[in-house]
Formats: C-alpha cells, sequence, structure tokens
C-alpha cells in the first residue's frame, strides 16, 4: 500500500469514527462496520465480547458480525472456542495484530488446529486482524477482521483500535438500551421463564400455572424472540447472565 492511499484509510477510519458515535440501531452499527471492514479490505467482521474460561460458544459471544452462519456452526461444534489463539493471542498484547489461518493454528500442541485452519481457510477467512477493545468499567470486547488477502500495513493500527473501541462501546450501549426496553418480560413470561430454568416441559409449566402446553410455548417463544436466544437453554443462559432469575 502506498503513502498516498495509507492516508487515505487513516482518513477513511477517522471518519467512521463519528459514523459509529451517531449509530442508534443494531441495524445501523452493523452497516457502519460492514462498510469500514470493507473499506480496510477485508470481507467478514465480528465483533465479540472477550471470551472467559467459562464460554464454549462463539454465537453467544458475538455482539454483531457478517461470518458465515455455517462456519459459525461448525466453529462452535468442534469446540474451537476453548483453546482459541485469538484469545491467548490478546492477553500478551494490547495492541491490533495481523493473522493468518496457517500461523494461528500451527502450534502443534492442540489436535483440533487441522480443524480450526481448514475452516478459516475454506470459509475464505484465511487473514485477518484481530484487536482487543477496552472501554471505561472494565468491559472487554474483542473485534476481527478477515478475507482472503494480503497482510496489511501496520500504520493504521492506532486509527483501528480507537475505531474499534468506539464500535465495542456503542455496541453496549445500544444492547443495554435494548435490554431496558425491548426485552422487559411480563409476568407470565417471567413465571415460564422461571419455570423453564427448574428443568421443567412445557406440558409441566401448563399444569403449574393452569394454562395450555400451547400457551406456555408462545410465552416461551415470546420469550427468547426477547433475549435474542435460539433455543430454551440459550434463553436461561442469558437471563442467568442479565440477572432475570
Amino acid at each position: 500500500m502506498n503513502c498516498l492511499a495509507e492516508q487515505k484509510l487513516v482518513g477513511s477510519l477517522r471518519n467512521y469514527i463519528q459514523d459509529v458515535d451517531e449509530c442508534t440501531s443494531e441495524v445501523d452499527l452493523f452497516a457502519t462496520c460492514k462498510e469500514f471492514t470493507n473499506e480496510c479490505g477485508y470481507q467478514y467482521f465480528a465483533l465479540l465480547k472477550y471470551p472467559e474460561d467459562y464460554h464454549y460458544s462463539l454465537y453467544e459471544l458475538m455482539l454483531s458480525g457478517n461470518w458465515p452462519a455455517a462456519m459459525v456452526k461448525a466453529y462452535d461444534h468442534a469446540f474451537l472456542l476453548k483453546e482459541s489463539p485469538f484469545a491467548e493471542q490478546t492477553r500478551d498484547t494490547d495492541r491490533p495484530f495481523l493473522w493468518t489461518a496457517k500461523e494461528m493454528y500451527n502450534s502443534g500442541c492442540d489436535q483440533k488446529e487441522p480443524v480450526g485452519r481448514t475452516l478459516f481457510s475454506q470459509s475464505s477467512m484465511s487473514h485477518g486482524v484481530g484487536i482487543r477493545t477496552n472501554i471505561k468499567g472494565g468491559q472487554k470486547g474483542f473485534l476481527i477482521l478477515t478475507g482472503n488477502k494480503s497482510l496489511k500495513n501496520e500504520e493504521e493500527f492506532d486509527e483501528l483500535q480507537e475505531l474499534a473501541n468506539q464500535v465495542f462501546a456503542k455496541a453496549m450501549e445500544i444492547i443495554g438500551e435494548k435490554s431496558r426496553t425491548d426485552s422487559k418480560l411480563s409476568k407470565r413470561e417471567y413465571e415460564c421463564l422461571l419455570w423453564t430454568s427448574e428443568g421443567k416441559t412445557s406440558y409441566e409449566i401448563g399444569m403449574i400455572l393452569g394454562l395450555s402446553e400451547n400457551t406456555i410455548n408462545n410465552y416461551l417463544v415470546t420469550v427468547g424472540r426477547k433475549l435474542g436466544a435460539v433455543n430454551r437453554p440459550h434463553m436461561v443462559g442469558i437471563a442467568l447472565r442479565r440477572g432475570y432469575i
């Protein structure tokens, strides 16, 4: 990348910081992230909550992104998050870092490495940049830009770091606001969620509350939609993390 092109990209990234600040919804943020991802020469992005030792699912951590659904499903099916080289890399540096799937999954210490290397390569995500984000309050996140391209020049790293921090902060702001408004549960929804967390089936909950099994299912579908859950275990997990139960 020549000097003129580098200066142009740095200027664009600075403009995107303002664009992110003006986002008011998850849709706005997604579109802006997709745009600057392409501007950087990559195809895909994933904005994640920082993985802790008890996390096993990439889907559970994803705040926004356009990684192929089949790729995320295969990643979680292979339990690759538990030994993620991305998380290990960000523990050692506060700076954005360039990576290739071949290099990231090449320590020879983990039998899952060939799976990870193949999965990223076959998904057209063989190269990328990883950025750990930090915002006030101690919350940490992770932004990954990926594609099939040569490694970037590191001149834009300062701007990428500032942009990633802004994106994560805005995502947490939008999600927090959505949780306070759209995700409020009714009394019946809360009761169904609570009994589900106790391992009760829809039929059993219906017997307890004096409602039909179909009515209970409808309540739980609504709860899942409000919490953004894909199934009942996921729904209960989200509710626990948010302190609903």
